[in-house]
């Protein structure tokens, strides 16, 4: 691999980097809607039943 000198590295690390960030991303998005989710179900449960009126 030294045809390609620094640049596979580089690319190595960038790879790295991105791989790290969309993982780092995708698990804020999931903590974000768990805390969502988490945060929204006692609001739904404490709704009295809808009643015919």
């Amino acid at each position: 691999m030294t045809r390609f000198g620094c640049n596979g590295a580089s690319l190595h690390y960038l790879n790295l980097n991105l791989n790290l960030n969309l993982n780092l991303n995708l698990n804020l998005n999931l903590n974000l809607n768990l805390n969502l989710n988490l945060n929204l179900n006692p609001l739904l449960r404490r709704r009295p039943p809808a009643r015919n009126s």
